[in-house]
């Protein structure tokens, strides 16, 4: 449900009242970008319901617990999180470390792919061609063929690293002999349609802030792309082997130095 629905908010921001009431039946689910809400659903309104933390990604929590509480950290138990849902093992050692939150309340959600759609079948496409008859004459006809990989660099936009993206692609467009390639954004589509967009291209470029479990690089991975960028602490899940280092080219240090 929408926060509006929830709750009645003043124009800055300010939850005034409560538009419905929580109980010891209802399990609250809120992402690790919104760490506020916690205290308001446990401090404020002192609903008592279940409090779970869904933790996509590390390298938002403390950030947005900044944001709320004038730079401190309290632990995860003072904000009211009951339970966390976390998405990577990585997320998981990261709350554990950082907040010593207890492990017994920290469940693991299973991360699925479709490979149905998401795979190196390819598929066939129609295509016309020219052709010389017997005696010379040219002729157009459309044949059916299987569809091959184009000379496409995509990528998915991320906010906060854009500047990261254009300044590799401005570089690898003025270097012979990629200037022909296209570079094409992957966005605004559903799950048929970024697999089809990937299985056309050659090189999917990822940059992130940092992910908690890749799929955009894996997806990328099973439509045969070669990736390059920077992984995210959660994409160590699927890379660490030794055929996916053969398709995964890691900045070594720094992702905003374009030539790593």
């Amino acid at each position: 449900m929408f926060l509006d629905e929830l709750f009645t908010i003043t124009q800055k921001g300010q939850f005034v009242k409560a538009n419905r009431e929580f109980t010891q039946e209802d399990i609250v689910v809120i992402p690790e970008g919104f760490m506020g809400l916690f205290h308001i659903f446990k401090h404020q309104f002192k609903f008592d319901c279940l409090n779970v933390l869904y933790a996509q990604s590390w390298s938002y929590i403390i950030p947005s617990i900044a944001a709320g509480f004038q730079g401190q950290i309290p632990g995860l138990d003072q904000l009211g999180v009951d339970h966390v849902m976390a998405i990577s093992e990585p997320v998981k050692r990261f709350i554990l470390d950082v907040f010593k939150f207890p492990e017994s309340k920290i469940s693991m959600l299973t991360n699925t792919i479709d490979t149905t759609i998401f795979n190196t079948e390819m598929g066939t496409e129609k295509v016309e061609e020219v052709i010389e008859d017997a005696d010379g004459n040219l002729d157009i006809t459309t044949i059916e063929k299987t569809r091959e990989k184009k000379d496409i660099l995509s990528f998915m936009p991320r906010r906060g690293v854009d500047i990261n993206y254009q300044t590799t692609f401005m570089l690898f467009k003025s270097i012979s002999p990629y200037k022909h390639w296209d570079i094409k954004p992957i966005a605004g589509l559903d799950a048929k349609g970024v697999a089809e967009a990937l299985k056309e291209s050659k090189i999917f470029v990822h940059y992130t802030d940092g992910e908690g479990f890749g799929y955009p690089p894996l997806e990328a991975l099973l439509t045969g792309n070669i990736v390059v960028g920077n992984m995210g602490l959660g994409s160590t899940e699927f890379v660490d082997n030794a055929l996916a280092h053969d398709y995964v080219w890691e900045t070594p240090d720094d992702i905003k130095d374009p030539y790593s």
